[in-house]
């Protein structure tokens, strides 16, 4: 019986494993259960270079339907979209609601178990007079992250608008990439003063 439980999870921790550097099409995601499809369905395709202003204007979003979303996400989340990934694993990106949208990627195996679930935001984005932040997410080609908050701060006008040229523009960011296998790497902060 013990041997039998590590060949399963030995096939599931390398079932995704690919080192070819191209990323397969999203038409060519296999066919799982139709409880995890049900749940795919509900995302839009994303082609590369996917690039998300999460404090921005969004388009109107739906929410996850629950029904069709257990067990493969509990949260009342945002839909945004799906791309797939080597051997047939899939990435959803979601949205739950803070001050900005909170972008939250998640990978799948094929066959719906999850392999890597993580939030993909800074967090230093706020309003305030004479201040002015945007919130950017992208993911490339090469399924590299890159997650940045550009902030900046301005003299104001006796109406507490924003007048002239910034006085200081900080970018905080953190980059990282989904591996071959499908986990999530995403470096600590990084500051950058201009």
């Amino acid at each position: 019986m013990k041997k039998v439980l590590a060949l399963l999870l030995m096939i599931l921790v390398t079932g995704c494993i690919d080192h070819k550097a191209q990323v397969p099409p999203l038409k060519e995601i296999p066919k799982a259960s139709n409880a995890f499809q049900n749940f795919l369905a509900q995302f839009p395709g994303l082609s590369f270079p996917i690039q998300v202003k999460a404090c921005g204007e969004m388009p109107d979003l739906e929410i996850l339907d629950g029904a069709a979303s257990y067990p493969y996400n509990r949260r009342p989340d945002y839909i945004f979209g799906k791309f797939s990934l080597n051997d047939g694993c899939v990435a959803v990106i979601t949205f739950s609601t803070a001050d900005c949208m909170l972008p939250i990627l998640t990978t799948y195996h094929p066959d719906g178990i999850e392999i890597d679930s993580k939030p993909l935001a800074v967090g230093q984005c706020s309003d305030g007079p004479c201040y002015k932040c945007e919130e950017v997410l992208q993911i490339g080609k090469d399924l590299t992250i890159r997650v940045a908050d550009t902030m900046q701060t301005f003299e104001c006008d006796e109406d507490d608008l924003p007048k002239g040229a910034p006085i200081t523009t900080t970018i905080v960011y953190k980059e990282g990439k989904i591996t071959p296998s499908g986990r999530i790497e995403i470096s600590k902060e990084k500051e950058k003063q201009l």
